[in-house]
C-alpha cells in the first residue's frame, strides 16, 4: 500500500523533518526521496503558512492527532494544497514520530471555486431577471390600468353621442 497508493504517505519526526515518504509523494513533489529525507515539512510550506506549521507541530504533540488543510509548494514552486490526517507515533518513552496521509486537493479546490463563483452569476443573473419581470409587470399594470380609463372614456363619449344624436 505505501509503495502504490495514489495518497501521499509520510513519517516525519517530531520537528516535522521527513523519516520516510512513499512514491506518489516523491513523484509530485518533484523532490527526491534523499533530497526529503534531508528537508523538513515547514521546507515545502510557503513563507506565509510558515507560522500555520509551527501551530500544528505544536497542535500534533498536545493532542496526538491532527487533520486539516496545508498549502505546500513543490520543486517547481506550484503551490499545491493538500488535506492531511496525522496521528504521534507513540515509543514506550513518549512520542517518537508523525505518521500521516494525505491528498492533493489543489484541482478539487478550483472545481469548487469556479462552481461557486458560476453560482454567483445564476444568483445575480436570476435577482436581475426577477427585477426586470418586477418592472415589466408594474408597467403592464399601468398600461392596463390607462386602457381601462381611456376605455371608459370612450364608452362615456360614445354615451354622449348617442344622448346627442338622440336628442338633436
Amino acid at each position: 500500500i505505501f509503495e502504490n497508493t495514489n495518497e501521499y504517505i509520510y513519517l516525519h519526526n517530531l520537528d516535522g523533518i521527513f523519516i520516510d515518504i512513499n512514491p506518489h509523494f516523491i513523484n509530485n513533489m518533484g523532490y527526491s526521496k534523499e533530497e526529503l529525507k534531508t528537508m523538513s515539512v515547514r521546507d515545502l510550506v510557503p513563507d506565509q503558512f510558515k507560522i500555520e506549521f509551527d501551530k500544528y507541530l505544536e497542535r500534533i504533540k498536545l493532542n496526538g492527532y491532527e487533520k486539516g488543510l496545508l498549502n505546500v509548494a513543490t520543486k517547481e514552486g506550484q503551490t499545491r494544497v493538500v488535506e492531511y490526517t496525522n496521528s504521534l507515533i507513540q515509543g514506550t518513552l513518549g512520542p517518537t514520530a508523525v505518521r500521516g496521509v494525505a491528498r492533493d486537493i489543489t484541482e478539487e479546490l478550483k472545481a469548487r471555486n469556479a462552481l461557486k463563483k458560476s453560482e454567483e452569476k445564476l444568483r445575480s443573473a436570476r435577482d436581475e431577471l426577477e427585477k426586470r419581470v418586477q418592472e415589466r409587470t408594474e408597467a403592464l399594470k399601468k398600461s392596463n390600468q390607462e386602457l381601462a380609463e381611456k376605455n371608459i372614456r370612450l364608452e362615456q363619449l360614445d354615451a354622449l353621442k348617442d344622448d346627442f344624436l338622440a336628442n338633436t
